[in-house]
Order: C-alpha cells, then sequence, then structure tokens
C-alpha cells in the first residue's frame, strides 16, 4: 500500500495558509508575525485573502521573502500621495520649485477614480485603465504617470507595497508634440544678423538640432563629438532616448563656443554649482532675446524644435531619417522595424537644410 504523501513544513514563524469555511470568493487566508495570545492560541496579522491555495502560498513566500510594514497595508491611494508629496517636496534637501510642487499636484488631481482605494490593492490594470481613460493631451498625462511613479517608488521604498505596479504604464495618446508655429524666414533672417548675442546663437542652435528645451540645456558635454560633429541625447520616449544628430555647418561654431565655455553641461546655470539652466531661466532668455532682435511673433522655444521638423519636410527628408532625427517612434509597420542609419545619412539630411 503506498505511503501517504507528506506536505512539507514550513519553517518556524514562516506564516500560515488556512482556508475559510463558506461559499468565499477568496477562501485562502494567508497570516503571518504568528504569536500567542492571552487565550494561549496562536494570532496573526492578515496578510490577504486569495483564490486557491497556489496564490496563497506565493503571497506567503513573497512575503517572507522581503517583508512589508503590515500596519500600512491599509493606506489609501490619498494617503500615500500625501506621504510622498510631504517626502519629495518638504523634506527633501533639494529645494523644489512652487511649479514643480503645482504639477504634482495637478496630477493627483487627475486620479480621483483611485482615491480611496487601499494603495496596496492597486493593481497594475486598474492604473492603466486610470490613465487611458484621462482625455488630455500627452505631456499632461506623462506628468501624471511621472508621478504615479514616483508614488511607487516611494512606496516600495517605505515597504507599503512589495511590488511596483506602475512599473509597465504605457501611454496611447498621442505625441502632440507636432503641433507649434514655425518661425518664419524673416525672423530667422533676424537671428542670423544678430549672432554677436550669445542667446541668438544658442536659438540657432535649437533650430537647427531640434533638440527639446531641457534636452540639450541639461546634456553634458562627453555627449558632444567634436572630431565626428555629432551630439547624442534625448528623453521622453523610447524612439527619442541616445539619438545622434550631427551638427550642423552654420552652428558648428555655436557648439564649439558652447562647448568651450565652463561647466559640465552645455547651457550651464547662470549660479553658482555646476548645474544646468532651468526651464523658466531658459524661457525668460529666450523671449527677452527675441524681443531684442525686433521678433514680434510671440514664438516658444519648443517652436524651434517644430521648424526643424518643417525644415525637415521642405528638404523631402525621407520618413525613418526624420523619425530618427525627431526621436519619433515610425507610425508604419516597416518603420517601426530597427533600420540602423549610418552618421553619414543622418548628416546628409541635415546638411540639406537652409
Amino acid at each position: 500500500m503506498p505511503r501517504k504523501r507528506q506536505i512539507m513544513r514550513n519553517p518556524n514563524n514562516y506564516g500560515t495558509i488556512k482556508k475559510l469555511s463558506g461559499n468565499r470568493r477568496r477562501p485562502y487566508m494567508v497570516g503571518v508575525n504568528p504569536r500567542i495570545n492571552s487565550k494561549g492560541t496562536y494570532s496573526y496579522d492578515i496578510l490577504g485573502y486569495y483564490e486557491d491555495r497556489t496564490e496563497a502560498m506565493i503571497a506567503l513566500a513573497e512575503y517572507n521573502k522581503s517583508p512589508i510594514d503590515l500596519s500600512k497595508s491599509g493606506l489609501s491611494f490619498s494617503q500615500v500621495f500625501e506621504m510622498y508629496f510631504e517626502d519629495k517636496f518638504i523634506h527633501s534637501k533639494k529645494k523644489l520649485s512652487e511649479s514643480s510642487k503645482n504639477a504634482a499636484r495637478t496630477a493627483y488631481k487627475h486620479c480621483h477614480p483611485l482615491y480611496n482605494k487601499k494603495f496596496d490593492s492597486i493593481r497594475h490594470r486598474d492604473l492603466q485603465n486610470l490613465v487611458d481613460d484621462i482625455q488630455l493631451k500627452r505631456a499632461s498625462i506623462e506628468n501624471i504617470v511621472l508621478h504615479i511613479k514616483g508614488m511607487y517608488a516611494f512606496a516600495m521604498r517605505e515597504d507599503i507595497v512589495q511590488k511596483n505596479h506602475a512599473e509597465f504604464l504605457q501611454i496611447s495618446a498621442p505625441d502632440d508634440e507636432e503641433h507649434g508655429r514655425r518661425f518664419n524666414d524673416d525672423d530667422i533672417e533676424k537671428l542670423w544678423e544678430n549672432t554677436k548675442i550669445p542667446f541668438v546663437r544658442i536659438i540657432l542652435v535649437y533650430i537647427y538640432t531640434g533638440w527639446r528645451a531641457q534636452e540639450l540645456s541639461s546634456m553634458k558635454k562627453d555627449k558632444v563629438n567634436l572630431e565626428e560633429m555629432t551630439m547624442t541625447g534625448g528623453s521622453k520616449t523610447a524612439a527619442g532616448k541616445d539619438r545622434i544628430i550631427p551638427i550642423h555647418p552654420r552652428i558648428q561654431l555655436f557648439v564649439l563656443e558652447m562647448y568651450n565655455a565652463p561647466g559640465t553641461y552645455m547651457i550651464p546655470a547662470m549660479r553658482k554649482g555646476d548645474t544646468f539652466l532651468s526651464y523658466t531661466k531658459l524661457r525668460d532668455l529666450f523671449t527677452s532675446t527675441l524681443e531684442k532682435v525686433g521678433v514680434t511673433e510671440k514664438y516658444t522655444l519648443h517652436d524651434c524644435r517644430h521648424t526643424f521638423g518643417s525644415m525637415l519636410d521642405d528638404a523631402q527628408t525621407p520618413p525613418v531619417i526624420r523619425n530618427l532625427l525627431m526621436g519619433h517612434s515610425g507610425k508604419d509597420l516597416d518603420e517601426k522595424v530597427y533600420i540602423h542609419k549610418t552618421v553619414d545619412q543622418l548628416r546628409e539630411a541635415i546638411e540639406k537644410l537652409p
């Protein structure tokens, strides 16, 4: 007669799994932190309730691998946001601007469907549904996702959750950065006529490279290859990161000047400390410089990038090359497949710009 198979016992203080009576959707209760109570029996902290024994065993094993503070398990999304906000903006040694605080609060306002949900009960699908339902421009949705991911990084650090359910959030909203105003030819000519003004030269670098505002300002000089005359950088999307921009001959001296200036960054902050110029200062310099040279149109820094894209179109740049230079993902199936383009091919497209 075959011997009855024995179930291996868990180590002491490992925790327990109990199947509760009745018709329950999640009948398997997992208890941890065993202790003897006043009645002489064991009491446990409830880790959670699960649909089957396998799911319960996995949860118990994960808890023992990386225990969490169960006193924080009942915290709501709103409570975790307030803790995250205080940690990031109030108690941090790094002083952040009021606009950064306002951006975080604005992001939180769009998370209202999750306000009262227990943070440790929220799953990836809950977060993805929230993001998918937000009817805003992509840039605004990116800000919301940024702070949700920040909340999860904080929650992981503070043992509020064991898993980062925000890690793989995706944004389906189309990139709205194509919208903008192109610098007209007369205004570009005014810039070329006033290159003795230092920031005019920087504006022209923006127009002839297509970098986003802080992609260029925060670029470290080791990303500039003076031998190949290229710049490597980018942010925001997978397609936009680490893209190579050959330096147009008309702005090479301007880039060299930026490279040889003191500091680590291409556009350093105008104060002590080795850091880059903030977006606010960048925007103010941009506006005042355009006024100084007699440009009356109300352009934005982003319009430099829009102008770059428009000039590529004028030069009949092939879509694959244009996407590589702009840091965009291809819309057609064959463009989504990685196609290696040499620097010479990119340079050929750049040098067709006026």
